[in-house]
Formats: C-alpha cells, sequence, structure tokens
C-alpha cells in the first residue's frame, strides 16, 4: 500500500479509487467457495505448496494492476476497472441463472451464449499471461523496427495494448460459434478447480502448427471453469454441422478426468490455484509427476 499511504489514501480513502484491481474477479471466485464458507484453498504452484486459504477479496489482486503501467495510478486504470465492473454486473445477476440451465443439459439462448462468451472472452484477455505475452512482443517488435528508441520502447510496453482486446466483441462473437463442451461435474470430493487465470487456453493438436494463425484466438481451445460443477470447453467446430453446437457430458464418475481438466489449470496458471477442497492439490503433492507431466 505503499503508494496509498504516500498519497493520503490510508488517511482519507476516496471511494472513487479502486486500488486493489482483479485479475479474476471476486464474484468469479466466490463461485468456487464451500456452501457457506469464506475462504478458498490455495495452492503456490510454483513452490508445490498449499498455503494459508485466502478470501476472494484479497485473492488474484494487484494495486493498479490495469494501470499503463502496472502499479502506478492513472486514469487509465480507474476507466478500465469501471468498464470490466459492467461485464461482471451481468455476470454476477446471472451465474446462478445460467448454472443451473446447464446443470440441467439445456443449451442457452443466443442472447445468454453471447453474454458467457464475452465473460470468457474478458476473463482470458485481462489475465497475467495474456498481458505479458502481448507486452514481450510488443516490445520485440520496437526493439526490431526501431532499435535503441526508449521512447518507443517505453510505448509498447504499456498494458494497455493487452487490455483494450478485452473489450472487442469480435472475440465474443468467435466463441458464440464454436463447438461448445459442456462437463457436469457433481463430485463433492473432486470438484472442479480455478485459477489465477479465469480462463486457459489450450493448443489443438488436431491442428496444424504450421497452418497461418494456429495459434489465434479463434483456433485455439479455451477452457472455463464456471463453477465446482460446470467446465465450459470452447473448441473449434472442423464441420459445419459442429459450430454453435453444445454438448452435455456428466463426468462426475471420472475422477481421471476430471483430474486432467483440472491440471490443465495448474498447468497455464500464473502462480496460484483455488479450490473448495484441498484433495487434488494433496494429491500433486504427494505425486509430483501430476504436475511434472502437465507442465
Amino acid at each position: 500500500m505503499e503508494w496509498a499511504k504516500s498519497n493520503g489514501f490510508m488517511k482519507r480513502p476516496n471511494p472513487q479509487i479502486t486500488i486493489n484491481q482483479h485479475i479474476a474477479p471476486q464474484r468469479h471466485l466466490r463461485n468456487f467457495l464451500i456452501p457457506g464458507g469464506t475462504k478458498l484453498e490455495r495452492f503456490n504452484i510454483d513452490a508445490l505448496r498449499i498455503e494459508s486459504p485466502q478470501s476472494p477479496k484479497s485473492a488474484c489482486s494487484e494495486e493498479f494492476y490495469y494501470a499503463l503501467t502496472p502499479g502506478e495510478y492513472d486514469e487509465y486504470s480507474q476507466v478500465v476497472e469501471n468498464a470490466f465492473g459492467n461485464i461482471e454486473d451481468w455476470y454476477g445477476k446471472n451465474i446462478n441463472r445460467i448454472e443451473s440451465q446447464l446443470l440441467l443439459s439445456k443449451a442457452l439462448s443466443d442472447q445468454d451464449r453471447y453474454q458467457v462468451s464475452a465473460v470468457i472472452a474478458n476473463f482470458y484477455f485481462r489475465g497475467y499471461k495474456h498481458r505479458e505475452e502481448v507486452r514481450r512482443a510488443s516490445i520485440e517488435l520496437i526493439n526490431w523496427a526501431f532499435p535503441n528508441n526508449e521512447e518507443a520502447a517505453s510505448s509498447a510496453a504499456k498494458t494497455s495494448h493487452a487490455t483494450n482486446a478485452s473489450f472487442d466483441i469480435g472475440h465474443a462473437n468467435t466463441l458464440t460459434h464454436k463447438h461448445w463442451r459442456i462437463l457436469i461435474n457433481h463430485s463433492e470430493t473432486h470438484p472442479f478447480i480455478t485459477s489465477d487465470e479465469a480462463v486457459v487456453e489450450v493448443y489443438d493438436s488436431r491442428i496444424p502448427k504450421n497452418l497461418i494463425l494456429a495459434g489465434s484466438f479463434s483456433l485455439q481451445t479455451q477452457i472455463f471453469h464456471l463453477s465446482p460443477k460446470i467446465a465450459i470447453i470452447s473448441l473449434w467446430p472442423f464441420a459445419e454441422k459442429d459450430q454453435g453446437i453444445t454438448e452435455f457430458l456428466d463426468v462426475t464418475d471420472n475422477e481421471l478426468g476430471i483430474d486432467r481438466n483440472n491440471l490443465q489449470y495448474i498447468k497455464h496458471a500464473h502462480k496460484y490455484a483455488y479450490a473448495p477442497n484441498k484433495i487434488l492439490f494433496n494429491k500433486i503433492i504427494s505425486g509430483n509427476h501430476a504436475v511434472q507431466d502437465s507442465k
């Protein structure tokens, strides 16, 4: 809180300014609490250890994360925070209804499918990994095109280049046309988990790596654990008949399949994974090869 102290906000808090900005929204993290619980089990992936439980309010946040220079206050970070609030507001008001419908194996309406797609795209593009990839690529491009130009390099490092993608409706439109595979999991002991990357993206091995744009958002597979009971996997529709199709699979008794899906989150997280219980984390610690293989 050094910035807050030096600028007097610890003494005179301004409700208009959001200092701690969430990468994975609080409302999303609350989906993974046990009924009546207030804290999530937390797994440090780098250190392979279980750390003290954390509340959704304190998890997955950094001071002025959305600033042009993260950690330093600017108006841009506040505009982004407010804009993200609009998306999160819809999410908070509708998420229970969406989950209930999917648990009944009912496909979403076109409007709900688009709204959920907008949420998935937003959560992905605001994540640690995408922002860092865009920042690194921008710097490399500028250093190649304008070597030794410090002003250009400084501009390329601004995180707005990644953040702006969070508002591009084209990404949500792409997701609505993909093939959605919904995994339904009623297991109390082996729930789906989440991490400090609310959406993870994996390479689809069926797509040739030398294909133009093979690594693009439209061709990659996005995995979004909506809750401990619902996982949404968006796949590239290889046949026209698969476009916009939703299929449902009950994986409640498929412990290995659930673990494999969860390990995708372990693999692609920035640092921390979160779950309603410690069962998966203890399993990983007792047999670290599971994480190493997923890496």
